[in-house]
């Protein structure tokens, strides 16, 4: 327990404890509510989660998820006072997005397990990314946490994806310093090798207009995606230049403002960018020596091809 006093001075948000058919966490459940105000998100990985529920009413237990592998085509999740409910799930599930989809409306919460429910010490494979992503944009309203192989590299990036919630207890066992872990886990400074190419936005979830295209269209797309911003392109799929609210918002203000008006009327030809080679450390780097917010950054390869685009929109939320 005094491991858990001294993680609880650093400001833990939840005790994260996984229950394979073992109800003999509830005596560590009832321990932890003697020398913690700290509250507990409970995974459940039971094939008779209906055992439990007497357990569940604990004051200390805030957050309960089931592991969906386990149950039956006929569970429906239970709504319990003043506990929030979460669908937890594999990453590798076949019909991940169907799954989500089907009991939405029954949970608070998804937990994603990257690797094997409740076994410790597992690998983030960085193609995750890719998935996580996709959840998030398809599901934008549910609260997402990840488990599995997490550390303040990968932390970093999902925060800039939307998770809300990590789980890290490998991550903090296996560290020397267990406030310096915490630390790590919050900052927006990171030192990390991940290159922007592994978790930007791709060119099919961008709004990208021809260097061509009208008021209307540019409008239209940036309207449709919610980024903020728009990027034009020519012909050949080099950026030309972006077009961003406060653009649009300047031509408005000089009362130039017209439909018949180019779309190059708007553009800034001179973007900020980052270069598909560079990691996420020489990102952190390079917006922290620009003097304004960047909310949307391009990914460019050396020829000025647009790769992709991060996304600074759900970190700044935190703040």
């Amino acid at each position: 327990m005094d491991a858990a006093k001294e993680l609880e001075a650093y400001g833990v948000d939840f005790w994260h404890i996984d229950s394979i058919e073992n109800f003999s966490v509830f005596e560590d459940i009832s321990a932890l509510a003697g020398v913690s105000e700290t509250p507990i998100d409970l995974h459940i990985i039971a094939k008779q989660p209906l055992d439990y529920y007497p357990y569940l009413e604990a004051e200390n237990i805030k957050r309960i998820s089931f592991q969906i592998e386990e149950l039956g085509a006929e569970f429906s999740f239970p709504k319990i006072k003043n506990k929030q409910i979460g669908l937890a799930v594999q990453i590798h599930h076949p019909s991940l997005c169907g799954t989500v989809n089907r009991y939405i409306d029954q949970v608070d919460f998804v937990l994603l397990m990257m690797t094997t429910p409740g076994v410790s010490g597992g690998r983030f494979d960085q193609s995750h990314f890719n998935a996580i992503r996709q959840l998030v944009r398809q599901f934008p309203n549910i609260e997402w946490c990840v488990d599995g192989g997490v550390n303040h590299e990968i932390a970093y990036i999902l925060r800039l994806m939307g998770v809300q919630t990590v789980v890290i207890g490998s991550y903090l066992l296996n560290h020397a310093n267990m406030a310096q872990a915490i630390v790590q886990i919050r900052s927006h400074h990171v030192r990390s090798e991940y290159h922007v190419l592994d978790f930007c936005i791709p060119l099919e979830y961008l709004p990208i207009v021809s260097t061509s295209a009208d008021v209307k269209t540019m409008l239209t797309a940036m309207h449709a995606y919610q980024l903020g911003i728009v990027f034009c392109l020519d012909g050949e799929g080099t950026l030309t230049g972006i077009i961003s609210n406060a653009d649009v918002r300047r031509i408005l203000i000089e009362g130039n403002f017209s439909y018949d008006l180019a779309v190059s009327s708007f553009i800034n030809t001179q973007p900020k960018f980052i270069s598909d080679q560079s990691s996420t450390s020489d990102m952190i780097e390079y917006i922290s020596k620009i003097s304004f917010p960047i909310l949307v950054l391009p990914v460019l390869s050396a020829d000025r091809k647009l790769r992709g685009a991060v996304s600074f929109h759900k970190l700044l939320k935190e703040e």
